[in-house]
């Protein structure tokens, strides 16, 4: 059995169809995708930058603990030394005592505002890192949405042209391409 034009052209607007729904159901699995990709992203993000500003915090307290023993070293030395030279704890050493006391709190209230700000910087940065992966989920997604948009675009238009083609193909020659009458139209139906 020959293969006729129409039944070419009818195979071609199926296999068209067919692709466009291929074209459809991919470009919607690829935004799903980016966009869960994208979510996970920024849960490790947030995750990520939780445990770096517990690591900061961990660090700053073992920072604080040291300046604070170096504190009680420095002020007992200098004790010990005031006492075996004689001297009493009153006028210059104790004053110097004092100073030495004053300058060992600023470096620990110094340290307590480093940690605080290292911990600062490491959930800002999370959020912005997870942030910026959701909306590349986001974007994805979009795109994928224009995607799909563009595939049944294209594929309707294929589909319209083939279809013309089609009803070109049924005409018969020598009519002027019009359709002797009772065959095509509302000339069929009395």
């Amino acid at each position: 059995m020959p293969v006729s034009t129409p039944m070419l052209i009818g195979l071609a607007i199926a296999a068209t169809a067919v692709s466009v729904g291929f074209s459809v159901i991919q470009s919607r699995q690829q935004g799903k995708s980016a966009s869960a990709i994208a979510k996970a992203n920024a849960r490790i993000s947030r995750q990520r930058a939780a445990e770096e500003a517990r690591q900061a915090e961990i660090v700053g307290a073992a920072q604080q603990r040291q300046l604070i023993d170096k504190r009680r070293r420095i002020l007992a030395r200098n004790r010990a030394r005031t006492g075996k030279a004689g001297v009493t704890a009153e006028g210059s050493p104790l004053i110097v005592a004092q100073e030495v006391d004053k300058v060992i709190r600023q470096d620990i209230r110094t340290t307590d505002f480093n940690i605080q700000s290292g911990v600062t910087a490491a959930i800002t940065r999370g959020e912005s890192e997870a942030q910026l992966s959701l909306f590349q989920g986001k974007a994805a997604l979009s795109a994928s949405r224009l995607q799909i948009g563009q595939a049944l675009f294209s594929g309707g238009a294929k589909i319209a042209t083939l279809a013309l083609l089609a009803q070109k193909k049924k005409k018969p020659p020598g009519t002027g391409g019009k359709a002797p009458p009772g065959t095509f139209g509302t000339d069929a139906f009395p």
